[in-house]
């Protein structure tokens, strides 16, 4: 059966895990881009990627970090999204040019649609990837077991919550910003 945790619900549960540094506080990641595709007919194309048959639509971004130096791979599977080939000239949608087939996509609802994402940040990992992975919301492979090196700190994630890096959370306001969402 597929999850139910959308964007929404996955920021929340952030926030709930520890409300002075998470959800609404969360620090700010100042730079993202669309990832590009390298090879094949799409290639230089946004890695935007609309599934008709399965109603989803792939998003790959990738952020720029500041508490880890590094560029993060953000990648978010949005479920339940309508899409279609004919234009239904409404404001509701957005347009999408795919392998030479153009497509309407219904904005996207941080509180509607189920969100399946994968960040490559050191907090995805150490924080949230194998229990997003139990709930069935990370994308990709179960992440590779961590063997714990020193017992001198606790746990990352006790309660065994499932949300979202800061990277997934902040990639709403560029969504928002790009006009694919309506939230």
């Amino acid at each position: 059966m597929a999850h139910t945790y959308t964007w929404q619900k996955l920021a929340n549960n952030a926030y709930r895990m520890n409300p002075k540094s998470r959800g609404p506080r969360y620090p700010y990641t100042p730079r993202f881009e669309y990832s590009s595709f390298t090879s094949g007919e799409n290639r230089g194309q946004k890695v935007i990627v609309p599934y008709k048959a399965t109603n989803t639509l792939l998003i790959s971004l990738r952020a720029w970090g500041v508490t880890q130096s590094a560029l993060h791979n953000v990648t978010m599977l949005f479920s339940d999204v309508e899409i279609l080939t004919e234009n239904p000239n409404s404001p509701a949608y957005f347009q999408l040019k795919y392998k030479d087939t153009m497509y309407w996509i219904k904005k996207l609802d941080k509180t509607k649609n189920p969100l399946t994402s994968r960040c490559s940040c050191a907090d995805e990992f150490f924080t949230w990837a194998l229990w997003k992975h139990q709930a069935g919301c990370l994308y990709g492979q179960k992440p590779r077991p961590y063997k714990r090196k020193t017992m001198t700190r606790p746990p990352r994630n006790p309660a065994h919550i499932v949300g979202i890096c800061k990277h997934v959370f902040n990639a709403w306001t560029y969504l928002k910003n790009s006009g694919m969402t309506v939230n």
